[in-house]
């Protein structure tokens, strides 16, 4: 593997395993703020709810975005992704509503963003010559 890709998994370890440092430490306090409220006879708990169910979700969604085990995308779904892009485009000059101006910043992005997914591919590839 490539240096860049073992410091990628470290990251991603790193990343994960402060999520759930940080879960487990905001469980804790809304425990025992939960359990204080409720020895003291406090029926109005719903703003602890609320900051569980919030914080929960914030960090799902990290667990997510950098969970060891991602679904893989065939390639052609990218390709086509990109080509339904500079069709809106297109279509979007041709109906009036994006100048050219707008169009060649989105063309840009587009073009930027199909790059990255290139690199991305030509990692993914590196990485499976490697393990095989």
């Amino acid at each position: 593997m490539s240096e860049q890709i073992k410091q990628r998994e470290v990251m991603r370890d790193d990343l994960l395993a402060l999520n759930n440092e940080v879960t487990d430490t905001i469980d804790n306090y809304l425990d025992t703020v939960l359990e204080n409220r409720l020895k003291q006879k406090h029926s109005d708990n719903d703003f602890v709810y609320l900051v569980r169910r919030t914080m929960n979700h914030f960090c799902a969604h990290i667990k997510h975005d950098y969970q060891k085990s991602a679904a893989t995308v065939p390639d052609i779904l990218y390709v086509q992704a990109f080509q339904h892009e500079y069709d809106f485009v297109q279509q979007g000059i041709n109906a009036g509503y994006i100048n050219q101006s707008i169009a060649g910043v989105l063309y840009t992005e587009i073009n930027q963003a199909q790059l990255l997914q290139l690199q991305q591919f030509q990692e993914t590839e590196e990485m499976a010559l490697i393990e095989a």
